[in-house]
Formats: structure tokens, sequence, C-alpha cells
């Protein structure tokens, strides 16, 4: 892997997202924007990352539910409660 491609805000988390080199896949490391500390890691192929892209999409427009953490300041997205749901779904 190399540097992140890109590093964007999902609803309360700083996402870092990675393309591997001669595959389809794409990692996703994301981390509480204020602190840094990391809170998960995934590697989604292209279909699943596009039905992430757009479910996130979705849930910033308030078009589908998104479950949050609660408790925690902001109460930022629990994202990896919401991957499973979407590539569940």
């Amino acid at each position: 892997m190399t540097m992140p491609a890109a590093s964007v805000s999902w609803m309360g988390n700083r996402v870092e997202m990675w393309e591997i080199e001669g595959t389809e896949l794409t990692a996703l490391e994301w981390r509480r924007p204020w602190n840094g500390s990391m809170r998960g890691f995934r590697m989604l192929g292209a279909e699943e990352f596009a039905q992430v892209c757009t479910a996130v999409e979705e849930a910033t427009a308030e078009l589908r539910p998104a479950p949050r953490l609660e408790g925690v300041a902001g109460q930022p997205l629990d994202l990896e409660a919401f991957l499973d749901e979407v590539l569940a779904g």
C-alpha cells in the first residue's frame, strides 16, 4: 500500500482511503478527528466501495438512518456498524 489517496470526513470520522495496486480493492481506515485514535479498518471491493460511498451520501443528506456512537462527543457515525449494515443489505 502507498500513502492515502484521499482523506475525508464522514459524519464525525476522519476516513483515509487507499487503492491497492493491481487489485480492485480499496482500504479504509477511520479515526476520530479530534484525537486521531484509530477506530477501524476495512478492505472493500470496487462494488462494495461504491455502495458505501452512496450510503454515506444518503446518510449525510438524512435520507437513510445512520447509527451514532452514544456518549461520545459530537455523536459521530458508528462507521463499523454502518458498514456492516450497508454491506449486509
